[in-house]
């Protein structure tokens, strides 16, 4: 094979991908069609199931493609030198920007939420995301090293709560502008959320 044909080929399965992670996250995986992916990508129905066997495949490849996605952006963050309070102020702050950024990953995994990670639970993500884990846990055992962050605090439970407030602030922001009416603007309050859920995070850590 060629590297024209093999550059062909890649462009293609991204487009598929692309206009599949559209149609996905706004209908969920029973409600998309692969019809409307083809209509929409404007590739042939067949050339689809050619580079995916079947519907449940091509959404379980857009999974993986989402998920390498956030792990690309977060990995980004892994050579930067800095103290261990500057690394978890990026982090949060890259959190906030890459969800902003991207919808339709915060709508993949609220459908998979929903149907109790059928899908999800069928793939290994841990080449993926084990890295990212293990390098947020590393920086806040450093920052106990230094003395930076207190040293009776469980990792995992700061971990898990850097990406729930990140999360939360997307998945649940329609219910949540309705509930807080003329109280929050979740466009211009943005910076000052980040703001806020970095201080909390931070004052419950730091010595």
């Amino acid at each position: 094979m060629s590297e024209e044909i093999r550059r062909e080929e890649n462009k293609t399965r991204e487009i598929i991908l692309k206009t599949a992670e559209e149609e996905f996250a706004n209908k969920g995986f029973y409600g998309a069609r692969v019809d409307e992916i083809a209509r929409n990508s404007t590739i042939n129905k067949r050339i689809i199931y050619q580079n995916f066997n079947s519907k449940e495949q091509l959404y379980k490849e857009v999974l993986i493609h989402a998920y390498t996605k956030m792990a690309k952006a977060e990995s980004e963050l892994f050579t930067v030198q800095e103290n261990a309070t500057q690394t978890i102020k990026n982090l949060i702050r890259m959190y906030f920007d890459y969800l902003k950024s991207n919808p339709t990953y915060v709508s993949l995994i609220l459908w998979e939420n929903l149907h109790k990670g059928l899908y999800v639970n069928d793939l290994d993500f841990s080449n993926i995301k084990n890295k990212v884990y293990d390098f947020i846990y590393k920086v806040l055992q450093a920052g106990k090293k230094t003395g930076e962050f207190r040293g009776d605090f469980n990792e995992d439970q700061v971990i898990l709560s850097i990406l729930t407030f990140t999360f939360s602030y997307f998945s649940n922001r329609y219910t949540l502008s309705n509930l807080l009416k003329g109280k929050v603007d979740f466009e211009k309050d943005y910076d000052e959320r980040i703001a806020f859920v970095t201080d909390m995070i931070l004052k419950t850590i730091k010595n």
